[in-house]
């Protein structure tokens, strides 16, 4: 810290792309290799770690050597020499350029599920298998059996009457934990206005 001197392990080296034979960036050359909403949290937890001795974690965003783009696990906290009241610092940083891209795959995915799923014209729910306890519904669904949203999600589908015939969505489960899954099954199903609806079951186990 009295020097300012900076220390990198061959493996930040090649994370970041650079030559090893030459000095590691000085703090203020640092600035260079975050994207600048990653560099002003790592400067500002580093003032904080150096003037309070707290340890700090962070996802930050890199720039490569070669202009790509790629993610680190910072980890740091501050260090005193016994012959010094100056702090310095000491870190060490993973590369989690992998797993950063394989949660922004799956939150797409994922999005693309929840849009394919309300706006379907089927009727189409998320629920327990063992109670079905309805997670998430749709319009369609909202629409058939003339319910509002509140009145449905949390509650079973025994408890708002879907079923005119109970034994039936015992067949269904018997059939699903058999297959995986259930495509057309006939049934009668009950609405809020007490209509009785002949309609097609398909589900599947997620």
């Amino acid at each position: 810290a009295r020097t300012g001197e900076v220390t990198w392990s061959a493996e930040l080296y090649r994370m970041m792309g650079l030559d090893p034979s030459l000095p590691a960036p000085t703090y203020a050359e640092q600035q260079r290799i975050f994207m600048p909403e990653s560099w002003a949290r790592l400067a500002a937890e580093i003032h904080k770690a150096l003037r309070t001795g707290a340890p700090y974690e962070l996802e930050l965003e890199m720039v490569r050597a070669d202009g790509s783009k790629g993610w680190m696990l910072a980890r740091g906290e501050a260090v005193w020499d016994a012959k010094s009241d100056v702090p310095g610092l000491r870190g060490v940083a993973m590369d989690i350029t992998e797993r950063k891209r394989s949660e922004d795959e799956l939150r797409k995915a994922e999005e693309r599920f929840s849009k394919a799923f309300r706006s379907s014209p089927l009727a189409s729910t998320i629920s327990t298998q063992a109670e079905g306890r309805y997670l998430d519904i749709n319009d369609a669904f909202l629409a058939m059996l003339k319910h509002e949203r509140w009145s449905v999600i949390g509650r079973t589908a025994a408890e708002l009457g879907f079923w005119i015939e109970p034994a039936q969505r015992m067949e269904m489960l018997r059939q699903l934990a058999k297959d995986g899954r259930v495509s057309g099954f006939r049934t009668q199903c009950g609405t809020s206005t007490g209509e009785i609806l002949q309609v097609e079951v398909s589900a599947e186990i997620i």
